[in-house]
Order: structure tokens, then sequence, then C-alpha cells
């Protein structure tokens, strides 16, 4: 890309959304193709299918740091302490920010199973260090 040109057409907004999905963060997507975070914000603004495919990308960020988290409490690699990455005070406090989805890939997810999932979490992040090992 040519030094200082913003790009704003269909594949440059394509390249955004690839590059907020992975990352979660609008600075760093909008830095991708060229454009400051207010230029993208306000060219969210304009667009409200861009928008729409905004939240979605960003969904898809959370989808990414909720399934590494799992991987690290329930899951872990042999060998390494479950949640051995993430302070759970922290963890809690991310995952509250985040409202439970309504609609995942055209499915509707009911609100008790992932209020349900939450409150395990919740009591693993609580758990005292020895309550959490095996027998």
């Amino acid at each position: 890309m040519e030094a200082g040109r913003r790009r704003t057409g269909i594949l440059a907004r394509k390249a955004f959304l690839d590059r907020l999905a992975e990352s979660g963060s609008p600075k760093l997507a909008a830095a991708s193709i060229g454009l400051t975070l207010r230029e993208a914000y306000q060219l969210k603004a304009a667009d409200g299918q861009f928008a729409r495919c905004w939240e979605q990308a960003v969904a898809m960020a959370w989808e990414q740091v909720e399934a590494a988290v799992l991987e690290q409490l329930l899951a872990p690699e042999p060998g390494e302490k479950p949640g051995r990455l993430f302070d759970s005070r922290l963890v809690l406090a991310v995952m509250q920010r985040r409202q439970p989805p309504v609609q995942q890939h055209g499915t509707l997810i009911e609100a008790r199973g992932v209020e349900r999932l939450r409150a395990e979490i919740r009591a693993l992040g609580t758990a005292e260090p020895d309550a959490r090992k095996p027998g």
C-alpha cells in the first residue's frame, strides 16, 4: 500500500473486519488499512451494514477470548496447571463484561444455558486452589 493512502473500498473493509476478528482491536484493524481509529469509527457510523459486520467481528474476537480462557481453565496441556496463565478475577471481570450472545451461527442460544455455564466458570474462579486439584 502506498504510504499515507487510505483504503475504504470493499476489499479494505473486508481486511479491516478480518483483522478486527483476529485481534479485537479496532485501532490495529484501522491501521492495517491505513485509517486512523477516528476514521474507522466515522466509516462505521456512515455505513450500517459495515457497522453490523464490525459487531460480528468483535463477537468473533470475544469467542476467541472465551475459548482461550476455557481451554486454560478446563483443558490445559499435559503437565500444565489449570488456569496458570490467567488471574481468575481478571477472567471473571472480562467474562462479565460481555453480554450473552442471543444468536450464534443462526442458532438461538438459550439464556439459561449461557447463565449456567457462566455460573460454573465463576465457581471455578472462586474455588480454593487445592479444591481444584483432582483427588
